[in-house]
């Protein structure tokens, strides 16, 4: 089965910014918590 899409460097960019812009809605959203389980490491107190 072959598909009529072309992938050009330009709707590949397209796809990652649209990707990055719906992972950072969805965290920004509430409908995933990204809060943290525990607490902090040593090391970044």
């Amino acid at each position: 089965m072959r598909l009529g899409i072309v992938l050009t460097w330009k709707r590949l960019a397209g796809l990652l910014v649209l990707g990055i812009a719906g992972v950072l809605l969805v965290g920004w959203s509430g409908l995933v918590s990204i809060a943290a389980s525990s607490g902090h490491w040593p090391v970044t107190r």
